[in-house]
């Protein structure tokens, strides 16, 4: 089981997300003009957050064990390395702080005029990193390139019909009148999907702009050494104050052992730690946090007759699979106990408060009898054989297969591991769709969209799922805007999922970091922002290093 005391504390800084989350403050369960103030939001942050009262100066040096391939929001893969970089050095227009209110970043007030149009003020007196001016044309620029680019990684441009000045400091965003609307806020509040750049810049820099990365935060872009370093430096401008440190340096250190001894000797401040290594950095005398659950590993079941094994058209047979499975043994053996069980595919933390813990899942320690009746009733007694699919660049997912063959050979099912390239295993399951279980992880930044993605039938649907109700049910979420309804079909889609199995959750793992002991006024990132973040007006948030 999870290391409660430890994981709930670090889960209770900041929670919910979703489509939903912050729509609420804005919007109530209305349509109409609804205005949320400065003022009124950010007295409430500070009475929850705090900034510290730290020290001026000093280098933060963060280790990561990779590097990604661009800092220009509209295409970042987001990990510890780009998502801190990204955090650091743009800004959005509206934030998720503490508690699940939307609080205003370069956005100081929104309302919605109807179901399709929302009207953003803008914060004056802001300055890109280069010196352009941030006003109504910035943000337009910004968001034009995500309707002219709708297959970059984080383009929201499919929900976006225009977007358009009022005045300078007043920007109208034109929903599509079939968007999931409800979703709208949850894009630009989370992740990098709605991180500014300057446009300035982009112009400029074109294809490059991603390696010479400028926005408006905290911190400055100064250099970047592939697969070595990346330098930012305070900008001395920030419309919310310099930050206390004088830079930060984000050093590329594959080996996970090496990080930690990096941690013990000084040469770093703070490092991601997996599961598997937090004994060792307790030995080594650091400092270890563990935040919210950020991410879910589990296995996409291949539904369809043709392509999948025949026997997941049976839903005894799904759902034995899942009674079979012992949950606990995972999060023990691959984690250390640091996880908890899963039920469905919304996370606990990231996905709150949408995930209801009343609705419970299969047995954490799984019931073996149970599964070997349903084997029975389904019409096989003696069990089947299974191809396990698995990637190397899936952490833990040979570890995880390899556990579960011996666990699903209880009940006389033969598992077979299927152990590939990451390129084969994109291949057999995005396109040739040619694979019966396989192995690998899971976030989401919102529930209509994390299943628009995983279970509605037009979706990318990995388990190649046709369930008409399902599909009904996710259309209707993403264009309610009563919280009670809302309510009642996520509970409803999560008591489906769970039921008719068609896919296998295993467990949700939290975010593990290791600290310097001169590293203060920082806390482990809240799971819906991916990297570090070190210092943010909007959230409250300063670090800065003790001599």
């Amino acid at each position: 089981m999870v290391k409660i005391s430890t994981f709930v504390i670090g889960m209770v800084v900041f929670l919910i997300i979703g489509i939903f989350g912050g729509y609420f403050v804005s919007m109530a369960t209305t349509t109409q003009t609804t205005t949320v103030t400065v003022e009124k939001t950010v007295t409430a942050l500070a009475t929850i957050a705090p900034t510290p009262s730290g020290r001026y100066g000093g280098t933060l040096i963060i280790g990561a064990e990779k590097q990604e391939d661009t800092l220009d929001p509209l295409n970042a893969l987001t990990g510890p390395f780009a998502g801190t970089a990204l955090q650091a050095i743009f800004e959005r227009l509206i934030y998720y702080g503490p508690g699940g209110n939307l609080v205003p970043g370069l956005a100081t007030s929104w309302k919605a005029e109807n179901a399709t149009l929302w009207v953003f003020t803008l914060r004056q007196g802001v300055k890109f990193h280069d010196g352009t001016i941030f006003d109504a044309n910035a943000v337009k620029a910004n968001f034009d390139r995500h309707i002219e680019n709708p297959g970059a990684v984080k383009s929201i441009g499919f929900l976006l019909d225009s977007v358009n000045v009022r005045d300078r400091y007043t920007v109208e965003f034109k929903l599509k009148s079939d968007s999931p609307y409800a979703d709208f806020l949850t894009y630009l509040a989370s992740d990098v999907f709605g991180l500014i750049a300057s446009p300035t810049a982009v112009q400029k820099y074109g294809k490059d702009f991603g390696r010479n990365p400028v926005g408006t935060g905290p911190f400055k872009f100064v250099e970047w050494i592939d697969n070595d370093r990346l330098t930012l430096e305070a900008n001395d401008e920030y419309w919310g104050g310099r930050p206390y440190l004088d830079r930060i340096v984000i050093r590329i250190i594959p080996d996970h052992s090496v990080r930690i001894l990096a941690l013990k000797t000084g040469e770093i401040h703070l490092t991601d730690i997996p599961a598997q290594f937090v004994k060792t950095a307790n030995q080594s005398g650091v400092i270890v946090k563990v935040g919210g659950a950020f991410r879910l590993f589990m296995m996409s079941l291949n539904n369809n007759p043709e392509k999948g094994n025949p026997v997941f058209q049976n839903i005894k047979v799904r759902q034995a699979l899942n009674y079979a499975i012992d949950r606990e043994a995972l999060i023990q053996a691959i984690e250390e106990g640091y996880g908890i069980p899963a039920t469905g595919s919304l996370i606990p933390g990231l996905h709150d408060p949408w995930y209801n813990p009343n609705i419970k899942g299969y047995p954490a320690r799984g019931d073996v009898a149970k599964a070997r009746q349903l084997l029975a009733e389904a019409g096989y007694p003696n069990g089947f054989d299974l191809e396990i699919e698995v990637a190397g660049v899936f952490a833990n997912g040979l570890a995880i297969a390899t556990i579960l063959q011996q666990q699903l050979a209880a009940v006389n099912i033969r598992v077979k591991i299927k152990n590939v390239d990451f390129s084969i295993f994109v291949e057999d399951l995005f396109r040739k769709r040619t694979f019966e279980l396989a192995v690998h992880d899971q976030a989401g930044t919102s529930p209509y969209h994390l299943w628009r993605t995983i279970l509605h039938s037009k979706g990318r649907n990995l388990s190649n799922i046709n369930d008409s109700e399902l599909d009904q049910l996710i259309d209707q979420l993403g264009k309610t805007t009563d919280p009670k309804i809302i309510k009642e079909i996520v509970d409803k889609i999560t008591q489906l999922e769970i039921e008719r199995s068609y896919q296998i959750y295993l467990y949700y793992v939290p975010r593990i970091q290791g600290w310097s002991e001169k590293l203060k006024g920082y806390t482990v990132t809240d799971p819906r922002y991916w990297g570090s973040i070190i210092a943010s007006k909007p959230l409250g948030l300063n670090a800065y290093l003790e001599p």
